[in-house]
């Protein structure tokens, strides 16, 4: 895929967001307000928030299509991101064991750093002529 699809992938993304975003954010307004009364358009799945909710999301991602630095930015961090080199399934296997067992060993030696200084802490409070 070239560029362009990426950064329109982006875009997507961005108007997913947006609108689980201004939608539970409308739905949350919507309730909390008395005065406002839920209006449903299509049964209960699409409301009066909903459309507000999509007309919010289509403005904001139209305004930032429409900023040529926006888009630019997209472009030029997916060209980076290309040029990554991205370990094989043998690298991943190996850094993944590493990982669990340098976080085994941590876990274990700060459980008996935490036991150690609390046995001597203890003795320390409790042994006053010491």
């Amino acid at each position: 895929m070239d560029v362009s699809r990426y950064v329109n992938l982006v875009y997507f993304g961005i108007a997913i967001l947006a609108f689980t975003i201004f939608d539970k954010s409308l739905i949350w307004l919507w309730e909390s307000v008395d005065a406002l009364r839920q209006v449903s358009i299509v049964g209960d799945a699409i409301t009066l928030s909903t459309l507000i909710a999509i007309g919010l999301t289509v403005a904001l991602v139209l305004y930032l299509y429409k900023r040529v630095d926006i888009r630019r930015y997209f472009s030029e961090v997916i060209i980076e991101l290309q040029k990554v080199t991205w370990p094989n399934w043998s690298q991943t296997k190996r850094s993944t064991v590493i990982t669990i067992v340098f976080t085994v060993v941590l876990s274990v030696f700060l459980w008996g750093s935490d036991q150690l200084w609390s046995k001597l802490t203890t003795w320390l409070l409790t042994n006053p002529g010491v």
